[in-house]
């Protein structure tokens, strides 16, 4: 009863909102270049959902392999920032200062510098996405029990078994917290590329119709990007699955805590033992 009250209420919301906006329109007799109603959009939706389709394949295409693409060169760059403090004390005030400098200042030099094709999209979506999953991913790494690390090195480890078997586990959930927060930004970057230099994704329609005063279109693209950006279902799942496997590997258990979100609770006493720790010295000599 308590979940289908927790959709119910934003569902009504929702609808009422839709039928005054509706109305209003219809009332006032708003122009469809000023105000189109919620009937209109759907309806613009329904006749050009083949033409949207193609224009959002495109976006999510730039915004996928951008993403991947950031989050490899984060997590690679997290681990030697993690490995070599005086590299961290180099590169670490680089990635702030990137932050501070608008995308769509930089958008008209990737254009000119890689082209109009997806290249410079793909950047733009890159230099949105790399700096949350960096920064998550290097403070996780720097918080790990150190009493774990202590107890490999103890065993002979080396530093890849140390990351393999400790440390890229036990701060996989702060990653897929910073890929949860890219995976919103990746579409924006990938619309704002195709503003300023596209011949076909979302931005690229959204501008096309924006001209010719179609708003209904307009609208229609909003719809479509904002299905885009769901991704917290599967966030979820992914952190869950994680969470899951370091405990499996830990001997410890997956919580559900108060943010909803799932993680390993520590068991430091099962980790020792004496099954355990002849079960990772194994590991560690294969």
């Amino acid at each position: 009863m308590k979940k289908r009250h927790n959709w119910g209420l934003p569902l009504l919301t929702a609808l009422v909102t839709l039928g005054i906006w509706e109305g209003a329109v219809r009332l006032f007799d708003i122009s469809l270049y000023i105000l189109p109603a919620p009937s209109d959009v759907l309806m613009a939706v329904i006749e050009n959902f083949q033409e949207l389709m193609y224009h959002a394949s495109v976006t999510l295409s730039e915004a996928l392999i951008g993403l991947g693409l950031s989050a490899l060169l984060a997590i690679i760059l997290a681990i030697l920032m993690d490995l070599s403090r005086t590299f961290k004390r180099c590169i670490f005030p680089h990635l702030v200062v990137t932050q501070t400098v608008p995308v769509m200042v930089l958008g008209p030099l990737f254009a000119i510098w890689l082209g109009f094709g997806m290249a410079p999209k793909i950047l733009m979506v890159i230099f949105m996405c790399f700096f949350p999953i960096a920064i998550s991913f290097t403070e996780a790494l720097a918080q790990c029990d150190e009493e774990q690390i202590s107890l490999l090195k103890s065993f002979g480890a080396s530093t890849v078994q140390i990351y393999r078997m400790v440390k890229i586990p036990s701060a996989a959930s702060a990653l897929f917290s910073g890929l949860q927060v890219s995976a919103t930004y990746c579409i924006g970057g990938a619309i704002v590329g195709e503003w300023l230099s596209a011949a076909a994704g979302l931005g690229y329609y959204m501008i096309r119709v924006k001209n010719g005063y179609m708003l209904d279109k307009v609208f229609a693209c909003v719809v479509v990007i904002i299905v885009l950006i769901k991704y917290d279902k599967i966030d979820d799942r992914a952190r869950q699955m994680c969470a899951t496997d370091y405990a499996i590997a830990n001997e410890s258990k997956v919580e559900l805590h108060e943010d909803g979100k799932y993680y390993a609770a520590p068991c430091w006493q099962a980790a020792c033992a004496p099954a355990a720790l002849q079960e990772m010295k194994g590991r560690i000599a294969k």
